[in-house]
């Protein structure tokens, strides 16, 4: 799930997540405030994660119109290794995804060549 919010002042709304699913929001301008009872004021250039929970809800009580993105999906409860820029699911991958680049054999090292 990939949503683009713009959110005018007095604007709010509780956004369906289906279960289980990891969710977070990237603030792109203005300020949001995320919660229901407990609300917590979010500014442009931050990352919110939200816990396992049916909706991420969301109020904008500034003046100041706020654009964030709010992006979603189900875990894939796979194993995780990372070196660098380099994330995949084993150390003998990253290894290979290391030597590939060195190599220069990803792919796109040369396609955009000036």
């Amino acid at each position: 799930m990939y949503l683009d919010f713009s959110v005018e002042k007095g604007g709010k709304l509780s956004q369906p997540v289906p279960e289980k699913w990891t969710a977070f929001a990237y603030i792109l301008t203005g300020k949001i405030y995320f919660g229901t009872s407990h609300q917590e004021l979010c500014e442009p250039h931050h990352i919110v994660v939200f816990s396992d929970g049916p909706n991420v809800t969301f109020e904008n009580k500034d003046n100041e119109p706020c654009h964030f993105v709010l992006i979603a999906g189900e875990p894939l409860n796979e194993p995780v290794s990372r070196h660098g820029p380099f994330v995949m699911s084993t150390p003998k991958e990253i290894d290979e995804a290391i030597m590939d680049y060195k190599m220069r054999q990803n792919g796109f090292e040369e396609k955009y060549e000036i």
